[in-house]
Parts: C-alpha cells; sequence; structure tokens
C-alpha cells in the first residue's frame, strides 16, 4: 500500500464487511503509518447491520455469492463501476474515552468484565466512526449482542425481538431512562465546559425535556441496521429548555464537518416505527467536543449501557464520557446516475488503482 502511494498519491481500497471493518481497516492504516486520507474507501456490504455502507448509498444487504459470478460476473463488474465512478467526500473519525469508578466500576462486554491481566480495566478508550447512544438503545444493542447468530436475517429478528421485551419495561415504570443515569452533557471536555443540559433539582443548567429514554451522538444519518434512517433531519423539535445552538432547528447534518447531532428519544420504538418523522427525536447539541458526566449514589450502584458503533457495553457505577475529534478519513458515496458517465469517463483517461480487503 506504501508503495502504491508513493506513486499513485491515493487509491480506492473497497472493504468487504460490516461497520467494524472499515474501522479495523483505518486502525491498521494508522499502525502502518498509512496516510489514511490518501486511501478512499468504499463497501460492499457483508455485515449485519451495515449502518456505514448504507449511509454511503452502497446498501445493507449482503450480497448473494452465487449471484456475484452469475452471467459472466455481470453483478460484481457493475458494483466495480460503481466504486470507480463514485464520489469521494470526508468523514470524521472520533475517539471516545469511558472511564468508570476506580474501585466499584466495572466495564461489561457480553456478560463478562473488561479485563487486562488480572485486573479489571477502568478506562476504555476506542474509536467512533458511525454513532454512540446511552441508555435503553444500548441495553437492547447488549442483549441482542448476547444472543447473535450468523444469520443476518435472524440477527434482524432477535432485535425485534429484543426491543419489545425492553419496550414493556415503559409499562412496569421500570429500565433505562437518562435521567436516571446522566448529571450532565457539556461543550467541552470536562465539567467546566458551558452546560448543554443538566440533571438534578440543584443544577441551573439547561434542562432536557420529555423524560427520554435513551440519547444519541450520531455522525451519520443511518441507525439500527438502516431502521431508523435520517434521524436528525426527522427530529424537529429541542430537547432542552435553553438550546445552546442558536439555529439548533435549522442545523444540517454532515459526516464531515467535525461536529456531532446528539438527540433524545422518549421512547424506544420511535425511531423504528412509521411514525418516526411526526413522533421523532428531540434536538440537543450539535458540536464537538462532547463531556458525559454519570449519577453518583452511595446508597446503591448505578448501571447502565453504552453503546458505540455497534459494540455494546454495560456499565456498572460510570464517571464519564468524553468525545474528541481524531481524524478525518476519505470516503466513498455512490454516484448518481448523472453523475456517473462523466466520471468514468474520466476513470478511463487515468484509472486509479484499487485495492481490496475482503
Amino acid at each position: 500500500m506504501k508503495d502504491v502511494l508513493s506513486h499513485r498519491g491515493w487509491v480506492h481500497v473497497i472493504v468487504g464487511g460490516g461497520d467494524g471493518t472499515v474501522m479495523w481497516v483505518v486502525e491498521e492504516a494508522h499502525n502502518h503509518k498509512i496516510n489514511t486520507e490518501n486511501m478512499h474507501i468504499g463497501m460492499l456490504p457483508l455485515g449485519t447491520g451495515n449502518d456505514f455502507s448504507q449511509s454511503l448509498g452502497w446498501g445493507g444487504r449482503n450480497p448473494d455469492p452465487d449471484v456475484l459470478i452469475r452471467d459472466d460476473c455481470a453483478v460484481l463488474k457493475s458494483m466495480v463501476t460503481d466504486w470507480v465512478g463514485a464520489s469521494s467526500s470526508k468523514n470524521d473519525v472520533w475517539t471516545v474515552t469511558l472511564k468508570v469508578d476506580d474501585e466499584d466500576g466495572v466495564i461489561y462486554k457480553k456478560n463478562h468484565p473488561l479485563r487486562e491481566g488480572e485486573h479489571d480495566i477502568k478506562e476504555l478508550k476506542t474509536s467512533m466512526l458511525l454513532y454512540c447512544g446511552i441508555a435503553k438503545d444500548a441495553e437492547l444493542a447488549y442483549n441482542v449482542e448476547l444472543h447473535r447468530t450468523k444469520s443476518q436475517c435472524l440477527n434482524k429478528l432477535v432485535y425485534i425481538w429484543q426491543g419489545i421485551l425492553i419496550s414493556l419495561h415503559f409499562f412496569c415504570c421500570v429500565g433505562q431512562r437518562v435521567h436516571r443515569v446522566l448529571r450532565g452533557l457539556y461543550h467541552g471536555t470536562n465539567t467546566q465546559a458551558p452546560a448543554i443540559f443538566e440533571v438534578g433539582l440543584r443544577h441551573r443548567g439547561p434542562r432536557l425535556y420529555s423524560n427520554p429514554e435513551m440519547l444519541l451522538c450520531l455522525n451519520i444519518n443511518s441507525y439500527a441496521g438502516g431502521a431508523a434512517r435520517d434521524l436528525w433531519s426527522s427530529s424537529w423539535r429541542c430537547g432542552t429548555s435553553q438550546p445552546l445552538c442558536a439555529d439548533l432547528l435549522d442545523a444540517e447534518q454532515n459526516p464531515g464537518d467535525g461536529q456531532l447531532e446528539v438527540l433524545t428519544l422518549s421512547r424506544l420504538l420511535r425511531a423504528a416505527m412509521p411514525t418516526h418523522r411526526v413522533l421523532g427525536g428531540r434536538r440537543v447539541f450539535q458540536g464537538a467536543p462532547l463531556h458525559f458526566e454519570f449519577k453518583q449514589r452511595n446508597y446503591r450502584d448505578v448501571e447502565t449501557f453504552f453503546q458505540v458503533d455497534g459494540e455494546s457495553y454495560k456499565l456498572k457505577n460510570p464517571i464519564s464520557l468524553t468525545i474528541e475529534h481524531r481524524q478525518q478519513i476519505r470516503v466513498l458515496s455512490k454516484a448518481t446516475l448523472c453523475l456517473l458517465v462523466p466520471l468514468i469517463m474520466g476513470s478511463l483517461r487515468g484509472p486509479p488503482i484499487r485495492g481490496t480487503h475482503n
């Protein structure tokens, strides 16, 4: 790859896999000191959710291997044509730092504590490309992960079933709520930054509306395996009493603008319901960096859930969560028909070298 880049300047890299595979490719390039801005990354969706692939226009359904090679590889040739004619744009990559209590805090993954040697991990640092969530949506992702199969179809059925079960907590007045686990959200890297919202009678900052079940930080327009598309654009109400952004309701979403879109949903199922454009979420903030402070209680443990790019965790006595901008990568979006012909003609004059990762 380094030799190719030294001669060509940039290459098309087609990643065959799910959402996590793209981040793996970016991390490997970073580890080998390859400039990721010179890699124009496209997608062949082979994962379960394929949110990143759907947001770029490559679809979310895994292709049938037999169909790919049928009729002298006609479908595969069509894909190559699309990759050659794709347009390139920037996409932000974020660093997420999660901390739990040094004594009583635990980070669980698939019901097992994250450990390094003989000690539990108290600080988790990972990358984010797509989105992250706190409370009920992360609880759903965690339960789905416990029952995940190798079938994309069965996994979607598991997702629906677990979503129904978790949503029933509403009628029992139990379950995850943003107010129950978060103390505040701040536009910065600590609590000294401007408050986006604060929870509790002692705080005088902006308050959250509607007692939401979940909070999302979005960097793309696809969520929950494509079941919830364009959540930001369909959220037309404010989620706090005093928004920090004056033009919050007019703000557009752009995955390469160095900003995250923060919204809340009062009900988990609203994200995937046909009426989500009418009963959608509430806009809380657009910007970065972000710092979350969790509630601390002396008389009992605080437990909540967190997910980032489909990786879900159960948290016992969390302390804080910080999201900071790390870098930008170049991604390929499927070209529209009107742009496809001139792009292909241009590529014929000097075709780029395409690398493929499966």
